[in-house]
């Protein structure tokens, strides 16, 4: 199932590099990654995602992912640094996604704010 995902990102990324749902089908490969242990390659796709997308409704999600990525692969102080930038760049958030990055960044334990 995850290279039936990865081609069809891969897909969507290169016939449509300007889709909307470019930053929605890198979200949830990079889900999918994640849930596989596969820390780096969700890494790298999120973080291309999140650099070509990076006011797209879905870039919380994807820095969020980010974080999570960096964390797995036990680079700690990047996963802080990213999971951080996102209460810079997002003012308003859900109280559940605030809730999340709240717990994510309890797990990677990043220093208080």
């Amino acid at each position: 199932m995850i290279c039936s995902l990865k081609i069809s990102f891969r897909n969507i990324s290169s016939l449509y590099p300007d889709s909307p749902q470019y930053s929605d089908a890198a979200n949830w490969l990079g889900e999918a990654l994640l849930q596989r242990g596969a820390y780096d390659e969700a890494a790298d796709v999120l973080l291309t995602a999140f650099q070509k997308t990076p006011d797209s409704p879905r870039a919380p999600d994807l820095l969020l992912r980010l974080g999570m990525s960096l964390s797995g692969a036990g680079e700690r102080d990047t996963a802080c640094r990213t999971l951080a930038e996102i209460d810079k760049r997002y003012t308003d958030p859900t109280p559940a996604f605030a809730a999340r990055l709240s717990q994510e960044q309890a797990k990677a334990q990043c220093p208080p704010a």
